[in-house]
């Protein structure tokens, strides 16, 4: 009998210890029958649940009825009053609305409402909410905020140097007739305009050593060292390259300036920056012109016409010709990739690396246009593998002998593609022709099932990508520092928006102290690491839309939170932040004048809680100053318009993208 076979049925009786032999000892010397009996299973009683779960199923309910046109009485307002409403907000009569001096809560606001032993607690976690009082308080926070600072009117903040990188590609685009060069489906001759278009042999290398540091590894859609002896031989005999390879060439030599600073390209060519990409991104397109784009079955013309739109991914041209290039690669079979035995290993590889970006590149214009791709655009291609260039030669029939465990120059470009693998094959969005919209839905979804799943899928993506990158990376390496920089953007987007009150039941009223602090920190990453990637050599045109897309919410969001949380190392980050942001040397945002007010206010109800927590030993940040005066005008002027044209007149960095925000950004941080 097994150790956890139960006793038998005389000894329990008689509750003496039995052996659970057959018979037992006891039984044997009083010669009783010895019976055991199957043990009763035990109940498993279901989790009841909380008071918030069944409101936030009849609220989802309620939805689904009102989206078919079903009438019904609804509920009303299910939001049930605590002891703790009342006494930090004033009684029942304020349900709806929070009482001025609530709206900037400080954290002693509520000191004498919450026990004694919670506020020893507190004081030894600054930046952690654990009272009941300051959880409710907290939900009250973002609640009270007004509409234009809950629903910005803008995404992004407005980063430095890109009002002259962004003029440079509306110029760019503006001076290229780029249908007309593509609709010819016979070759065109090689113009002598074509041949002065071309960079001196002497600043060729210059340009690829740019290519293959700032651009190839974020893309790894060519072989780096068969192009480079291709490109550099090609340099001196440019009248007799084939048209392929000069599109191509004019491709790299125009990402290589892409990726450069303004005033680097004059010190190094002696030309400004927009001239050299409008020049080399002309030369490319009428190069590509002549390959019969059209018709074509051939690798290289996909290659090259990937680098040309690679140039700039928002432009006319690259939403057009993106469906071009997947229909060429479903001609080429790439979706399919390695399904092949005959294709030799090498050109296998190549086939689906670029099969990916190019499906990535395809996916993030859809979304672009308000369409969503289905896991059909995808194929059953295999991920790329995990090896360098230089363990790849073009005559290889098989795959390397030995394969890296450790980070490879793949990193940054398999970390993405991993991402996107995932949502494919996860049991949570399995059984679905679109996962990635279902992963969408679920950031918005504010049912306890849902709420809890939120919480398995983004421990699920984090598992995997500590695991399998982050544990390998260096960050004394460039590229892995960009890497472990965008995976934790993904992880602190997904956070943010998961757990941010918009997506909480009931607006964030039943916000626990855990989210409460998970959605801070998460903010303060983002802007933190935002930061660091915007600073990267490596080309910000291919790695933009990889970066925080929800910036000013993420702001917002934060000094909100200051309103309370006045000491502690994540505290002391989000002032640097905000202090870089009011400190950045630019003219008046272009957006709405409500917004930029109302942020203003907020900023100093912020500054006033820690000043007050500091004893007023803190010295005041210039911006602060200025703040300051603009509200000490507006209080002696008359008027609400006095009060914002006194606030408007700090300086703030420019804030642009002056669109809706799209909270489905799951999709954005799973391309290439």
């Amino acid at each position: 009998m097994s150790e956890r076979s139960p006793s038998c049925v005389a000894c329990a009786r008689r509750k003496v210890k039995c052996d659970r032999l057959k018979p037992c000892s006891s039984c044997g010397k009083s010669g009783a029958a010895c019976i055991y009996r199957a043990p009763v299973p035990l109940q498993r009683h279901r989790r009841r649940l909380t008071q918030g779960d069944l409101l936030s199923k009849i609220q989802e309910l309620e939805s689904i009825l009102d989206s078919h046109g079903i009438t019904f009485e609804a509920l009303g307002n299910s939001w049930i009053r605590s002891h703790w409403e009342d006494k930090l907000v004033g009684g029942p009569q304020t349900t709806q609305t929070i009482p001025e001096a609530t709206a900037s809560v400080k954290t002693t606001s509520v000191e004498a409402e919450v026990p004694s032993a919670s506020q020893e607690e507190e004081s030894s976690h600054p930046d952690v909410l654990l009272a009941s009082g300051e959880q409710a308080c907290a939900a009250w926070l973002w609640s009270s905020l007004p509409e234009v600072l809950k629903t910005p009117p803008i995404s992004q903040l407005k980063q430095h140097g890109e009002n002259e990188d962004g003029e440079t590609f509306k110029r760019t685009e503006a001076t290229v007739t780029t249908p007309s060069l593509l609709l010819s489906p016979y070759p065109l001759s090689t113009a002598p305009e074509q041949l002065e278009l071309h960079p001196d042999p002497k600043h060729v290398f210059k340009l690829w050593q740019a290519f293959a540091d700032n651009v190839n590894p974020l893309t790894k859609v060519i072989h780096a060292p068969t192009l480079q002896r291709k490109i550099l031989e090609a340099a001196w005999t440019v009248e007799s390259v084939a048209k392929p390879l000069e599109a191509t060439m004019f491709a790299v030599y125009a990402l290589a300036i892409a990726s450069m600073k303004p005033a680097t390209c004059i010190d190094a060519f002696r030309e400004t920056k927009s001239m050299l990409l409008s020049r080399y991104r002309t030369g490319a397109l009428r190069a590509l012109s002549g390959t019969n784009l059209f018709s074509a079955r051939d690798l290289e013309v996909l290659q090259a016409l990937t680098l040309v739109m690679m140039i700039d991914t928002q432009s006319e041209f690259t939403i057009t010709a993106v469906a071009v290039a997947m229909r060429i690669a479903h001609k080429l079979g790439l979706h399919r990739a390695a399904g092949d035995t005959r294709t030799p290993f090498f050109d296998q590889e190549m086939q689906v690396r670029l099969w990916w970006y190019i499906r990535g590149l395809n996916s993030r214009v859809r979304r672009g246009m308000g369409l969503l791709s289905t896991i059909d655009d995808l194929g059953d291609a295999r991920l790329p593998m995990n090896v360098n260039d230089a363990d790849l030669h073009p005559l290889m029939e098989k795959p390397p002998a030995v394969q890296h465990t450790a980070a490879t120059e793949m990193v940054y470009c398999l970390m993405k593609y991993d991402l996107w693998n995932f949502v494919r094959k996860s049991s949570s969005f399995s059984g679905d022709l679109n996962p990635r919209e279902r992963a969408a839905q679920l950031i918005t979804s504010t049912s306890a099932e849902n709420m809890a799943k939120k919480r398995s899928v983004l421990g699920e993506v984090d598992r995997m990508l500590q695991e399998r990158y982050l544990v390998h990376l260096d960050q004394s390496i460039p590229l892995h520092q960009l890497s472990a920089a965008l995976a934790g953007l993904t992880i602190h987007n997904q956070r943010f928006l998961m757990f941010h009150p918009r997506h909480q039941p009931e607006g964030g009223r039943y916000m626990s102290p855990a989210d409460q602090d998970l959605v801070f920190e998460s903010s303060v990453r983002l802007l933190e690491l935002n930061r660091q990637v915007r600073s990267t050599n490596f080309s910000i045109n291919l790695v933009d839309h990889m970066a925080c897309r929800t910036q000013v919410d993420a702001l917002v969001y934060m000094i909100s939170e200051l309103r309370q949380r006045t000491s502690g190392p994540l505290v002391e980050t989000a002032w640097d932040l905000i202090t870089e942001v009011y400190g950045q040397p630019s003219l008046m945002p272009p957006c709405d004048d409500d917004f930029f007010t109302a942020l203003a206010g907020l900023t100093l109800q912020a500054w006033d809680a820690r000043y007050e927590a500091l004893d007023r030993l803190s010295v005041v940040p210039p911006f602060i100053e200025t703040l300051q005066a603009g509200r000490n005008q507006a209080e002696t002027a008359d008027g609400p318009a006095a009060e914002m044209e006194a606030l408007q007149t700090v300086r703030m960095g420019d804030l642009v993208q002056n669109e809706p925000l799209d909270w489905t950004y799951w999709t954005d941080l799973l391309q290439p």
